[in-house]
């Protein structure tokens, strides 16, 4: 399981949606508000939160695997019913979808930079053995 500081992704996400001097879509803002609160809940597939941080429920590659392969739509559909609770329900799913991708693009891109850093210093390491078992 990874874990990351709410602190550092949040900010992150305000700058992704919300554009300085720009109008933004208060639908989008009730969307991702409904979502981050929908992840405190216990029964969320994949991020939750948890003391103040996005914890991942299974190994990061998995969960991006499961992801790539979900379709983005809720799960139960939209009945067509136009009702308040219905659209509550569709827009704070979204929204806690949104997060959670948000959250494993975040932690993928911290891995691939750490995975960046990291070859050239096992390649040398490599080269350092190799040599001295000629």
């Amino acid at each position: 399981m990874s874990r990351e500081k709410s602190d550092s992704i949040l900010p992150k996400v305000v700058k992704h949606f919300f554009i300085e001097k720009e109008v933004t879509s208060t639908l989008m803002m009730e969307s991702l508000c409904m979502g981050l609160t929908a992840l405190k809940e216990p029964s969320m597939p994949i991020v939750r939160m948890e003391e103040g941080s996005f914890v991942l429920v299974d190994d990061l590659l998995l969960l991006l695997e499961r992801e790539a392969i979900e379709p983005l739509a809720p799960k139960d559909g939209y009945s067509g019913e136009f009702s308040i609770e219905n659209d509550e329900k569709c827009l704070t799913e979204l929204g806690r979808r949104t997060i959670e991708i948000y959250v494993l693009a975040y932690l993928l891109s911290k891995t691939e930079v750490a995975y960046q850093e990291t070859v050239p210093y096992a390649l040398n390491l490599q080269e350092e053995v190799i040599q001295e078992q000629d």
